[in-house]
C-alpha cells in the first residue's frame, strides 16, 4: 500500500498540472451576495441590479415579482401539479466555437455565457431532468405553511414570459431560471 502511495506521489510532483476553476465575477460572490440569499426579496432585488453579472447575457432580465397570497390564487400544490409549458423557457450554458477549442488545449480560460431554449427543443433526457428536478425540489415543501409562490416576470430578446418561485422559510428553493441559471468558468494549466 506505501508503495502505491509514493508512486503516485511521486507521478504527481513529477507532472505538475494543477487544475482549478476560477471565478472572474467577484462581484456575484461578495458580502451583499451572502446577505442578499438571506430573505428571497433581498434576493430577487439583488439579481435585478446585477443581473448582466448573474446571467452573463444582456437579453435575459428579470423584470419584476409578485407574491401569490390572495385567496384563489395558484398555489405550491397547484404549481407542482402543473405541467411545464412546451413553450417554456429554459437556460442553458452555451460555449462559442473558440472556447470549445481552447478547453481542449492544456491552458485554457473560458466563460460560458447564458442562452435560453424552448422546452420543447430540448431533448427528452433534459426534459426529463428538467421535470426531475420540479419535482425534487418542490415536493418536501408543498404541504408546509411556510411555503410561498411568487410569479416572475421576465424578459428575453423582447419576449416577456413569466416563472413560478417556490420559496420556503423565506429562501428561493426552485424557480426554473434560477435553478437552470449557472455561469461556468473555469481554467486548467499545466505549472512547472
Amino acid at each position: 500500500m506505501k508503495k502505491y502511495i509514493l508512486v503516485l506521489v511521486i507521478i504527481l510532483i513529477n507532472n505538475n498540472i494543477s487544475y482549478s476553476q476560477t471565478n472572474n465575477t467577484s462581484t456575484i460572490f461578495n458580502e451583499n451576495f451572502k446577505e442578499a440569499l438571506k430573505h428571497w426579496k433581498t434576493h430577487l432585488d439583488y439579481i435585478k441590479e446585477h443581473q448582466s453579472t448573474i446571467f452573463n447575457n444582456p437579453n435575459l432580465k428579470l423584470i419584476s415579482y409578485n407574491l401569490l397570497d390572495k385567496e384563489g390564487d395558484l398555489n405550491a400544490q397547484d404549481f407542482l401539479n402543473m405541467p411545464i409549458d412546451s413553450l417554456q423557457l429554459i437556460p442553458v450554458s452555451v460555449f462559442d466555437d473558440k472556447s470549445k477549442k481552447e478547453m481542449l488545449q492544456d491552458n485554457y480560460n473560458v466563460k460560458s455565457t447564458i442562452d435560453l431554449v424552448l422546452f420543447s427543443e430540448m431533448s427528452i433526457k433534459k426534459q426529463y431532468n428538467i421535470i426531475a428536478q420540479k419535482f425534487y425540489f418542490i415536493s418536501n415543501y408543498i404541504f408546509d405553511k411556510q411555503t410561498k409562490l411568487l410569479k416572475l416576470t421576465w424578459k428575453y430578446k423582447k419576449r416577456e414570459f413569466h416563472t413560478y418561485c417556490v420559496v420556503f422559510n423565506n429562501k428561493i428553493i426552485y424557480d426554473i431560471i434560477l435553478m437552470n441559471t449557472s455561469i461556468i468558468h473555469g481554467s486548467r494549466s499545466r505549472t512547472k
